[in-house]
């Protein structure tokens, strides 16, 4: 059978982690003096107010080989292969740590690492497919292609109401955060084609960018009928109820999930964002 992993910033909620079999490998992060595993311990509401309170930036880290290579092998000693989703190499090492751990396992067992190119729920997506197809009966290499075919359709479309995070965690210049803020612009961020990140769209105002998000899951994705669409919030969950609403009312939705973002990924937002996921037609 093959084992479907994911690293934390799949935003999977533990219960549906849990239910769909894919096993989590955390992140660490840093406040101050105190370090702690992604979704473990520290909620992201918990951590936006220390930072605030405590005016500490916060740190984060990708799990280190020993930790990917000790998560795989009772896996490959049960007779099981293993695939793993990461987040996007571009941000962080967290991919290549997983490939160190794989290479160090290829005399025990087949292990195959995806770079999402991505984070949050989009990853989650992929992996949840993924470990339907292996419980299904699919043969690793067929739940392997699928995967990466998946993750190079996926759409990660995050709307912000600053860049002041991005900036604080070095992910974003400080230039570019600030012709965003001058303008009181609503910066929409995702990813290249390498993995990095950087602003999609400008919206005048909240509400106009949660419209052009809607609009593009309409337009490129078309029906989600045959996969799952995902939204997510960082604090407010009524805005990803919302957006959800929108794109429901216009197109064909079989399957969703609603996630908060982990800690890890909220180090970089901020407080405010919402955000939508999706295949691409």
């Amino acid at each position: 059978m093959v084992k479907v992993f994911a690293d934390s910033t799949s935003d999977l909620d533990a219960p549906i982690a849990e239910k769909e079999g894919v096993g989590i490998i955390p992140l660490t992060v840093t406040l101050g003096e105190e370090s702690f595993d992604d979704g473990a311990g520290v909620s992201f509401l918990e951590m936006s107010r220390r930072i605030e309170a405590e005016h500490i930036v916060p740190k984060t880290a990708a799990p280190s080989p020993q930790r990917f290579y000790d998560a795989f092998l009772p896996e490959l000693q049960k007779g099981n292969t293993v695939l793993c989703f990461c987040v996007s190499s571009g941000i962080s090492s967290t991919y290549q740590n997983a490939c160190i751990a794989r290479d160090q396992l290829k005399d025990v067992g087949r292990v195959d690492v995806i770079d999402s190119k991505a984070c949050g729920i989009s990853i989650g997506i992929s992996a949840v497919l993924a470990a339907r197809a292996g419980r299904a009966g699919l043969d690793h290499d067929t739940v392997y292609a699928q995967g990466l075919r998946r993750v190079s359709k996926m759409e990660t479309l995050v709307l912000l109401d600053d860049l002041d995070y991005l900036v604080m965690g070095g992910r974003i210049s400080a230039l570019a955060a600030k012709a965003v803020s001058i303008m009181n612009i609503k910066p929409v961020i995702t990813f290249d084609e390498e993995g990095k990140i950087y602003i999609r769209h400008k919206s005048l105002g909240f509400k106009k960018g949660m419209k052009w998000l809607c609009e593009q899951a309409v337009e490129k994705g078309k029906d989600f009928g045959n996969t799952i669409l995902g939204f997510a919030y960082c604090l407010d969950r009524s805005r990803a109820e919302q957006l959800a609403d929108m794109v429901k009312s216009q197109v064909r939705v079989v399957e969703s999930i609603t996630t908060q973002i982990g800690c890890v990924i909220g180090a970089y937002t901020g407080t405010k964002g919402v955000a939508v996921f999706f295949e691409r037609a």
